[in-house]
């Protein structure tokens, strides 16, 4: 009987044993899947981001040289200001705009120590000081009524092209100028794009196709991802856009999300765990304390754009005179603001922070706050000197996941208002803005040349900023790990 009974148990234990190497495998197999198509789309982004190009230019660069030979980068500002003039838009063409005159000058004014609430209603003499370096005429023209129709459409009047030239050579930096140059004279025009593996294995064949296809063109290797591609704003060419306004976007919105949701959601999760369950004696607060940890559970599991209708309905309209800074005596601005976003993600981590934190301060050991209240301490300084130290490495993983879901969300900030296309750098908590992820979007929609590398070079910076930011977090939590270790 003992012999039939040790049989049966070896053979159980073998079959246990069989299938948990089998779920082992599926497990392994599972991992070994999901690190294979992480590595694929990897190298995709990074294959997108840099190959080969054909540019050509719109104008040659030879034919802009000074009378005595010297080439557009050896002119001065009074100069490059006469060529702005020269090639105003006219009949069609394609190339400098009045407008995009005006708005050059008007972002190096703005590049003054002035708030841009004052600079609206700055008369061109107010702001500009001497009248060597503008029309006299314009004197006391408001800075933003430079853009009317009376002004603006001076293309055929040579006066007035003389008087832009004027107010862009005495007020506009020499390399700005040379910019606005290359980008709206010169026009290096993107005909075809290669990615990298393309290039490094089918380069014959790309010469041979650009010498069929594009004779006067140049071939040239390009990283998409480069110091200029991080300071410049958007564009509509693919070789001249940046991200400078979006990574600033994305840059302001954490700071109010993580700014606002942190100190609640420590706060709360310290109450349930320290103060709420203290009060359970009373059937009241059991009940409420019960619905409000319930509540906050499911909020955690609740798709996003549902707190973009929140933020749009709570932040944007009914709270428009804050988070549009009529308040703080900012005209002209609506809701849709950096710190409608910034305050729409903070309710979407919230909930992450507040789970994570109570569970954080649930693993502190009880004889730790035993200790503290035997020596006479009381409970905020148990808190204070004891808990949150021990719990503080918890908490920050906590933030570490509720940064990495803020800074890829999208639907939210489309909900409350984020800009799809702008050339401004926000400024200040009321300005309209982009982020990093909703670039993407846009520029992967486009069906341009070069704008789907222009989109792969931007999930690169995304994902490095995502890391730094985690790293940054992952080393707090590390050394305060330790000194946790320590204290106990």
């Amino acid at each position: 009987m003992a012999t039939v009974t040790q049989q049966g148990n070896r053979g159980s234990l073998t079959r246990r044993q069989r299938i948990s190497r089998l779920w082992s495998r599926v497990y392994q197999a599972c991992v070994g899947l999901a690190a294979l198509a992480l590595v694929i789309l990897l190298l995709k982004i990074v294959d997108d981001a840099f190959g080969t190009v054909a540019v050509v230019n719109v104008v040659d660069p030879a034919s802009l040289v000074s009378q005595d030979g010297r080439s557009i980068e050896q002119q001065n500002a009074e100069e490059l200001a006469g060529l702005a003039r020269d090639y105003l838009d006219e009949e069609g063409r394609h190339f400098v705009s009045t407008d995009r005159l005006f708005t050059l000058f008007l972002d190096e004014v703005a590049r003054t120590e002035l708030p841009s609430s004052a600079l609206r209603n700055l008369t061109v003499g107010q702001a500009l000081f001497s009248g060597q370096n503008f029309p006299q005429k314009w004197a006391d023209r408001t800075l933003f009524e430079l853009r009317l129709p009376d002004v603006a459409r001076v293309e055929r009047d040579a006066r007035a092209r003389a008087d832009i030239a004027l107010l862009l050579a005495g007020n506009v930096e020499q390399g700005r100028l040379l910019e606005l140059v290359y980008n709206d004279i010169v026009q290096v025009e993107l005909l075809e794009s290669w990615n990298l593996i393309d290039s490094l294995t089918r380069q014959d064949e790309i010469r041979a196709r650009a010498a069929r296809d594009f004779p006067q063109a140049t071939l040239e290797f390009r990283s998409w991802l480069n110091a200029d591609f991080l300071r410049t704003p958007g564009s509509s060419q693919a070789l001249t856009s940046g991200i400078r306004v979006a990574l600033l976007g994305t840059l302001w919105m954490l700071v109010i999300a993580i700014g606002v949701s942190l100190p609640l959601g420590l706060g709360a999760a310290i109450y349930l765990e320290e103060y709420a369950r203290h009060a359970n004696n009373h059937r009241l607060l059991r009940l409420l304390n019960g619905f409000i940890e319930t509540n906050i559970r499911n909020l955690a599991g609740v798709p996003s754009i549902i707190y973009g209708i929140l933020g749009l309905t709570v932040f944007v309209r009914a709270m428009e005179p804050l988070t549009s800074g009529q308040l703080a005596g900012v005209a002209g601005a609506d809701g849709r603001t950096i710190l409608s976003a910034g305050l729409t993600m903070a309710l979407l981590i919230l909930p992450i922070i507040i789970i994570n934190a109570q569970e954080a301060i649930r693993a502190v050991p009880q004889s730790l706050r035993e200790g503290s209240y035997g020596l006479g301490a009381t409970q905020l300084q148990t808190i204070a000197r004891q808990v949150l130290p021990v719990a503080l490495p918890g908490m920050l993983t906590g933030v570490i996941l509720s940064v990495s879901r803020a800074i890829g969300e999208t639907a939210p900030l489309v909900v409350v208002g984020a800009a799809t296309t702008i050339f401004v750098d926000p400024d200040s908590p009321f300005s309209r803005f982009t982020v990093l992820p909703i670039q993407i979007y846009r520029w992967t929609a486009d069906p341009r040349e070069g704008f789907q590398d222009v989109a792969a070079a931007t999930i690169i910076v995304l994902l490095l900023l995502l890391l730094s930011l985690n790293a940054s977090a992952i080393i707090l939590r590390n050394r305060y790990s330790a000194r946790a270790r320590r204290t106990l």
